[in-house]
């Protein structure tokens, strides 16, 4: 299914990228062990997640491409990620105010008695 990104605001484009990469549990794994550290290279993360190198990296390259990741290439060939404190407060808050939508609309819908069935 293809989508007409100009039918939606960029906040909601990227919210749901941003979900996306958020939709595996080895990339929310990965953001945790890398948070603890506040870096790591690309190795510690495959003897820790016990996951072969390629498989580790695909899911960083995911996570860099939305945003939630820095990289750079250190020494001979290990590569460093860090979260992007930004991108990842900004998501919180783009998080926030869409409940915050919903919520108040659920809350509308209740009060009047309306039903979903």
């Amino acid at each position: 299914m293809i989508l007409n990104k100009k039918n939606f605001s960029d906040t909601q484009i990227h919210l749901s990228e941003i979900c996306k990469a958020l939709a595996s549990p080895v990339r929310i794994a990965i953001l945790e062990q890398i948070a603890v550290k506040d870096d790591c290279i690309q190795k510690e993360l495959v003897e820790v997640m016990g996951l072969a190198p390629t498989t580790v990296l695909s899911h960083l390259q995911a996570l860099k491409k939305a945003g939630l990741l820095k990289g750079s290439v250190s020494s001979g060939s290990k590569l460093c990620y860090c979260i992007d404190w930004q991108t990842l407060n900004d998501f919180k808050i783009n998080l926030g105010n869409l409940h915050e939508k919903i919520t108040l609309h659920h809350t509308k819908v209740f009060e009047n008695k309306g039903k979903c069935m």
